[in-house]
Order: structure tokens, then C-alpha cells, then sequence
């Protein structure tokens, strides 16, 4: 107890006796901290915003012309059994004109021109939590795209594969930078340490010709160590 309540007595005298040093190690691990904390803060809000864009990955998947009622039923099994399929929403041809024709009303003459079969029936599947990703998409489509019954399959695919590219780059360039500055952050306190002793010096020989342990030098410094840290965080 008395040698710790030494170690807190001299780390009070040094930070008085060596304002200088102790300032320039105390900014340093603030700033060191604060340049850390500031990617990491920037990283998360990236992935939370690349998770956010691929939540809302969908796929429509189009279905030949004159398939019967039985055999559409049997394609949406078929499809459901795929675990990367979470919810999957039959869109007649009736009801994907009335969709388009909510958000686009002036191709009301052109649609009627062309009947009720102007449109294709679909499926719009939503993935499975899981499965909500650049690769999970990609793997469906594989699997459903050789179905009979399957005319075509959209899903964005030119710019799925450049979000994937982007998402990978992106996340490989932030890993880099953050070791980068982790690194750096490290070696700027471990010189600014090195300074701090170099310039106690005498006083350690001192300490030293007085017989004191290597431990019982080392103590206040760690000490010194810990608070310039916590300050500095």
C-alpha cells in the first residue's frame, strides 16, 4: 500500500517537474486516440450503411407466358425450398400493371394498347436474413435461372456485382488504414515514452546507485503510463 501510494506521490511530482514532457505525452495520446476513434466511428457507419443497401436486395423472377395455375404453384415451391429465400410474393399480370400504371399514369393509353398481358406475371422474392448478400443473391439466381417456366430473373445484377466490388475494396482499403493508424498511434507513445525516460535518466542512475529494484523504479512510470492514457482517452 505505501509503495503504491508512492507511486502516485511521484507521478504527481513528475507531471509538476516535467510540465513540458508531460504535456507533449498527454497530446499525443489524445490525439493518437482521437484519430483511432474517429475511423473506427467512420468504419461502423459504413458497414452499417453497405448491411442497410443489401437488406434491400430483391429479386423478380419472370415467368413464361400461359403457365397454368397448378404449374406456377408448383414453380413457387420449387423456389421456396432455396434457403436463401425469405418471402415470396406471387404479382399477376393484372396486378403488376396496376403497379406500374401507379407510378407511371401517363403510359395508361400505351398499356391498354397492348392488353392485359402487357406485362409479365413474377414472383418478387425477398432473401432470408442470412442470406441478404451480394453472394446470396448471385447463388439464387444461379440456381433458378435453368428452371422451366423461368423467362427471365432481374435483380440489378451489373450493379450488384460493381456494390460488391466497391463493398470489398472498401472494407480491404478501411482495414489497411485502421492497422495503419493503429500502428502509427503505437509507436508515436512508445517514442514519446522513450523520450519521457531519456530525459529522467539521472534520475533512474540516481535510484539505481541507491540500491532501488528495477521494479520499484518502473512503478511510477507505469503509473505515470496509465494516467497519461486515461487522460488522454
Amino acid at each position: 500500500m505505501q509503495y503504491l501510494i508512492y507511486c502516485f506521490r511521484e507521478t504527481g511530482a513528475n507531471f509538476l517537474d516535467y510540465r513540458g514532457l508531460s504535456a507533449v505525452a498527454l497530446v499525443t495520446s489524445a490525439l493518437s486516440m482521437l484519430c483511432v476513434g474517429l475511423f473506427f466511428v467512420i468504419y461502423v457507419n459504413i458497414h452499417e450503411v453497405v448491411q442497410a443497401l443489401e437488406n434491400e436486395i430483391t429479386m423478380n423472377i419472370y415467368l413464361d407466358e400461359g403457365l397454368a395455375e397448378n404449374q406456377i404453384l408448383i414453380l413457387e415451391r420449387v423456389i421456396l425450398l432455396n434457403p436463401e429465400v425469405g418471402n415470396l410474393e406471387f404479382v399477376s399480370h393484372r396486378d403488376a400493371i396496376e403497379a406500374y400504371l401507379e407510378r407511371y399514369q401517363e403510359e395508361e393509353a400505351l398499356v391498354a394498347s397492348l392488353g392485359e398481358q402487357a406485362l409479365p406475371a413474377s414472383f418478387m422474392v425477398s432473401l432470408a436474413p442470412t442470406h441478404r448478400t451480394v453472394a446470396g443473391v448471385t447463388s439464387l439466381a444461379k440456381k433458378i435461372e435453368g428452371i422451366k417456366g423461368v423467362s427471365e430473373i432481374q435483380y440489378g445484377q451489373e450493379w450488384i456485382q460493381a456494390f460488391g466490388w466497391g463493398t470489398r475494396l472498401l472494407m480491404l482499403i478501411g482495414s489497411i488504414v485502421g492497422a495503419t493508424l493503429a500502428l502509427a498511434s503505437i509507436a508515436i507513445v512508445a517514442n514519446t515514452i522513450r523520450l519521457t525516460l531519456f530525459n529522467r535518466k539521472h534520475d533512474i542512475d540516481i535510484l539505481r546507485l541507491l540500491g532501488a529494484t528495477e521494479a520499484f523504479i518502473r512503478g511510477p512510470f507505469l503509473v505515470e503510463g496509465v494516467e497519461v492514457g486515461a487522460l488522454g482517452a
